[in-house]
């Protein structure tokens, strides 16, 4: 026999046969506090913060929430438009920084979405 099952069969057996009654009292009570504790979980009341509000990425975290606010102000976000078919822009005569004042497009007449 082996040195684990001797140590399984006999001293262990033993101490598990003396104290069974206190060992299944004590389980039993692991489990009624366990499923207690357990049902008192909810969900979580605010955010969880994982890093200190001066934490140079929290503090940029929150600039960029000021700035761009999730379902804020539709006049603050980014508009962007896709557009499929554009040969070219003219920007002649418009103005560099405006952003208004993009120029007139040029649309390439024999452009298709068919595969080729």
């Amino acid at each position: 026999m082996t040195l684990l099952n001797r140590f399984f069969s006999g001293p262990f057996n033993r101490v598990i046969y003396k104290f069974r009654y206190a060992l299944v009292f004590v389980f039993f009570t692991f489990g009624a506090i366990c499923i207690y504790f357990g049902s008192q979980i909810g969900p979580l009341s605010k955010q969880e913060e994982f890093l200190p509000n001066d934490h140079p990425m929290m503090v940029l975290l929150k600039d960029v929430e000021s700035s761009f606010p999730a379902g804020g102000n539709m006049k603050d976000s980014i508009v962007v438009n896709l557009n499929w078919g554009i040969k070219g822009l003219d920007r002649s005569g418009t103005a560099l920084w405006d952003s208004n004042d993009l120029g007139k497009l040029i649309w390439d007449q024999t452009f298709t979405l068919l595969p080729p």
